[in-house]
């Protein structure tokens, strides 16, 4: 996890190579879901921690599936679906920063730097994973957060509000 955390392209690669890394992969998503869970530890105790994890590995499962179909899509062939659910299992890692993110005055900047680098460690998943250029897994990205979005909003989910804007 190391390796991820200093954005290793190798790591990333060996991940995506290694059926056995699923475990590791799991183990970070598992990790950020409770760090989470911890940094909301103030307002939600043990449901933000069972919460977070639950949360978590439901994203990574979501998120893993619409890589792989933006990216069959995009590369025109069909990758393999573990890689993709290894390398951006891995690619959580930088959530564990979540853990602070519930500290008084500088909890928002962890929290805003925790999904900054998550965002660029899931780039750099896809592109080690994949095989492709920085630019083409930015855009598989981009292009399956907008269809996480859509999805979500079909399913009914909200976007998390402003603190300062909850009753």
């Amino acid at each position: 996890m190391l390796g991820a955390l200093r954005f290793e392209p190798r790591v990333y690669a060996a991940v995506a190579e290694r059926p056995g890394a699923l475990y590791e992969a799991a183990a970070a998503v598992v990790l950020a879901g409770v760090a989470r869970g911890v940094g909301a530890w103030p307002k939600e105790g043990w449901l933000g921690v069972v919460g977070g994890v639950v949360v978590g590995v439901l994203l990574w499962l979501v998120a893993a599936l619409l890589i792989w179909a933006v990216t069959s899509v995009m590369i025109r062939r069909r990758p393999a679906f573990a890689p993709v659910l290894r390398t951006l299992g891995l690619a959580a890692t930088p959530m564990l920063g979540l853990a602070l993110s519930g500290l008084p005055l500088v909890g928002r900047a962890f929290w805003v730097v925790s999904h900054l680098m998550a965002t660029a460690a899931a780039v750099l998943a896809v592109r080690e994973g994949e095989r492709v250029t920085t630019r083409q897994a930015a855009s598989i990205c981009v292009i399956a957060v907008f269809f996480g979005l859509v999805l979500s909003t079909a399913l009914g989910a909200d976007l998390p509000a402003d603190s300062s804007t909850r009753p």
